[in-house]
């Protein structure tokens, strides 16, 4: 019963997000300061950076990941599509990690996808996520989802 419940809120969530008009979400972009020698990500290593199970990029420059504002519609579509978790999954995974002593969640920067490119821009070691509308040349587009 409580993988049910925990599929269909998964299906809930996906199927609010496709409510929102297609002009108005394009994808996701997980960007990095342009001076990052990566040249491209898979999901699984950016699920791994974001998840805390990896603290460097492939290429062994350090990696620390930073996530958009709690009401932020595109932390959620980057939570479902690359994480592949809700938002209330994450709370409960982040719990359970803090709890055993394992790690922290990633730092929040509210203020949307512009205040995460100005970080991204003035650190080489963050690894944030924006909508794929909002990229441009200050930033390095290491993955980008639909």
């Amino acid at each position: 019963m409580v993988r049910f419940f925990k599929a269909s809120r998964k299906q809930a969530i996906a199927f609010i997000l496709c409510l929102v008009p297609f002009s108005a979400f394009a994808g996701i972009a997980v960007i990095a300061n342009a001076s990052v020698t990566a040249t491209a990500l898979t999901p699984e290593q950016v699920s791994d950076i974001f998840l805390g199970k990896a603290r460097t990029f492939p290429n062994g420059e350090k990696a620390i990941p930073i996530d958009q504002g709690m009401n932020s519609s595109t932390r959620d579509a980057f939570y479902l599509t690359v994480l592949k978790k809700s938002d209330s999954d994450m709370k409960s995974y982040w719990s359970h990690v803090v709890f055993t002593g394992k790690g922290h969640p990633p730092l929040q920067q509210e203020g949307g996808d512009e205040a995460i490119k100005a970080l991204v821009q003035k650190n080489p070691t963050l690894l944030g996520y924006v909508d794929s509308k909002s990229v441009d040349t200050t930033v390095k587009v290491l993955l980008t989802v639909e």
